[in-house]
């Protein structure tokens, strides 16, 4: 068994939009932020950075600029926003987000803020976004909404950046979990007479097992775990629960079955997910059940052994 990651990145998106006026004018650079993906942290301390973002500024362009022009650093609309200076609050409680303008002078220029700045000191500018871990609970938060950030001039009517930061800025993903005990879970099935076998799709000594996981992390919101399966199903059986039973001289006919935590059959080919209602201090012990399967209506007695694979990605 391997704990899996997945993380998704997504480029931002840009647009332009060209201003004209006989005063100083800057176009507008609009910048929509994708969304982050953000693994658990415990090493990190309230007010560290858990990772960044570096957004270049290429294609401002100027008219009539010769001298340097104040500028207003704002946030548009709700002000609640910011929870601390220069800090603001994103849809996951314990993070916030910290957005800086870096001038091609290398000055930096948070938000909000007043300024004054050159039409030089805009090209290959940069945005710098910061997620910054609060304080020592990242559990999940309700989505707050999107959150719009501008630099504007007094001199023009549109903004010079416009930034737009999602609702949903922000996904955990991935807490940190390892398996206990041995990461080879042997399921012994009890022996059993083939007069227990009925015919065709008949079944027999189901046998109960669990998936033993620990997740260490400080979140207390309710999660998911998501297993993904592979083995060598069987190829005389519709049902796509049954595994063949690899023994190069065993059992004919017979192959075992995978059951969920509600004795429901386990389709292999899809994912299984297991919502977890409780932490309990990280540890998780997910049931399942094996059976006997019958999959041809001619058996002969013998060893029936069969392999599952299975990754665990938790959320």
């Amino acid at each position: 068994m391997s704990i899996i990651r997945v993380v998704l990145i997504l480029g931002c998106v840009m647009g332009i939009h060209q201003t004209a006026s006989a005063a100083c004018t800057l176009n507008t650079q609009k910048i929509i932020l994708s969304p982050e993906i953000v693994n658990d942290k415990q090493s990190i301390q309230s007010g560290g950075v858990i990772q960044t973002r570096t957004l270049s500024l290429q294609n401002i362009q100027s008219s009539g600029c010769n001298d340097s022009h104040p500028f207003s650093a704002q946030i548009i609309g709700d002000l609640s926003a910011m929870k601390q200076p220069g800090i603001m609050r994103s849809n996951v409680s314990g993070i916030g987000i910290k957005v800086t303008l870096e001038t091609s002078t290398g000055r930096k220029i948070q938000w909000p803020s007043d300024f004054k700045a050159t039409a030089d000191e805009f090209r290959n500018s940069k945005i710098n976004i910061e997620l910054i871990k609060l304080d020592n609970q990242l559990a999940a938060g309700s989505a707050a909404g999107a959150i719009n950030l501008q630099i504007r001039s007094a001199t023009q009517s549109l903004p010079v950046v416009d930034i737009i930061v999602p609702a949903k800025y922000i996904t955990m993903l991935n807490r940190s979990c390892t398996i206990k005990g041995n990461r080879t879970i042997n399921v012994k099935l009890p022996s059993v007479a083939l007069e227990q076998f009925s015919g065709l799709g008949s079944t027999a000594g189901r046998k109960p097992f669990t998936i033993d996981l620990f997740c260490k992390s400080d979140f207390t919101t309710p999660s998911q775990i998501i297993l993904s399966w592979s083995g060598i199903e069987n190829n005389h059986s519709s049902n796509s629960g049954v595994l063949q039973n690899i023994h190069p001289k065993g059992a004919v006919g017979i192959g075992i079955q995978v059951l969920d935590q509600q004795q429901r059959v386990i389709n292999l080919k899809n994912t299984t997910y297991i919502h977890l209602a409780h932490q309990n201090n990280g540890n998780h012990s997910i049931p399942f059940y094996a059976q006997y399967y019958q999959t041809t209506n001619k058996v002969s007695p013998g060893i029936v052994r069969s392999v599952l694979y299975f990754n665990a990605e938790y959320q």
